[in-house]
């Protein structure tokens, strides 16, 4: 082969390769025709103070009457040495004195959030045993005449309650719900108020007149019962512990109308039943 056929064979194959690299630069700067890949888009988590929810909560409750709704005829005793028992007729209100009732309630409602903060309404129902007695009422036994003794005695007491409310929260982080909440609230009230009197007739003693027993006693009573209304107030706190159920805590006060009755010897008006009720429970979010 001579050597002018060997220069040109040499320049083809350098043109050759030349002409590829060119050709495929240019390829790489035509607009390509295949589609984009598609976003991978996360779903963002639903909150759990969001939409409905159904539940349940059980507690305690602590009741007394809101003033000193009743009074009674009272009694009063002189015996023959002069020494006297007086046991005045009141008024007498009833508390529960600190001892705690059992409670179980039904709960459910809706809620709406606007970023940190949460807007919702909810009802409950329940049953209850909030009860109170007759505070400071005398339960006594006559000096003069030990063997016959005075007394009265009452209760105010709560069997059923239910209650539409508003809540108001915020939201300081996103599995925790702080919440205030107020409406109105309705129950089954009952009362009664008895009033044991002795029995006695008046005599002419050395110091003047004076009573003795003659036994039996008279009996005063009024009992009354039917469907108190009016307000309840509370807060709470309420966080997410697992997927689609929160646990709740929360304190509320309410009062409902108790009525009265005037009976023989015994009054009773407007008889308010204020409650006090502290609630743990667990709801269900959809």
């Amino acid at each position: 082969m001579t050597r002018d056929r060997v220069a040109a064979l040499s320049a083809g194959v350098v043109l050759a390769v030349w002409g590829g690299m060119m050709c495929g630069a240019n390829a790489s700067d035509l607009p390509s025709t295949k589609a984009p890949p598609h976003p991978v888009i996360t779903a963002l988590p639903v909150s759990a103070f969001e939409g409905a929810y159904v539940g349940g909560s059980i507690g305690a409750e602590w009741g007394r009457s809101a003033g000193q709704p009743v009074t009674t005829t009272g009694y009063s005793d002189v015996n023959a040495e002069g020494e006297s028992f007086t046991a005045p007729p009141g008024p007498y209100g009833f508390s529960d004195k600190g001892r705690a009732r059992p409670a179980a309630y039904v709960d459910g409602g809706y809620n709406w959030r606007f970023g940190s903060l949460v807007v919702g309404l909810e009802g409950d129902a329940g049953f209850t045993d909030s009860s109170a007695r007759l505070h400071n009422a005398a339960v006594a036994k006559d000096p003069a005449d030990p063997e016959f003794g005075y007394t009265v005695t009452g209760k105010l007491s709560s069997t059923w309650r239910s209650s539409a409310r508003v809540r108001f929260g915020v939201l300081p982080i996103s599995k925790v719900l702080l919440y205030g909440t107020a409406g109105v609230v309705a129950g089954g009230v009952h009362g009664s108020v008895t009033e044991n009197v002795p029995n006695t007739i008046t005599l002419a003693g050395p110091v003047g007149s004076f009573q003795t027993p003659v036994g039996g006693s008279t009996v005063n009573s009024a009992r009354w019962s039917g469907t108190g209304y009016g307000w309840i107030i509370g807060a709470g706190a309420e966080s997410a512990i697992a997927d689609n159920v929160t646990l709740r805590g929360e304190y509320l006060f309410s009062s409902l109308t108790a009525g009265g009755k005037t009976g023989a010897g015994v009054v009773v008006r407007n008889a308010d039943l204020v409650d006090q009720q502290l609630r743990f429970g667990l709801n269900y979010h959809f």
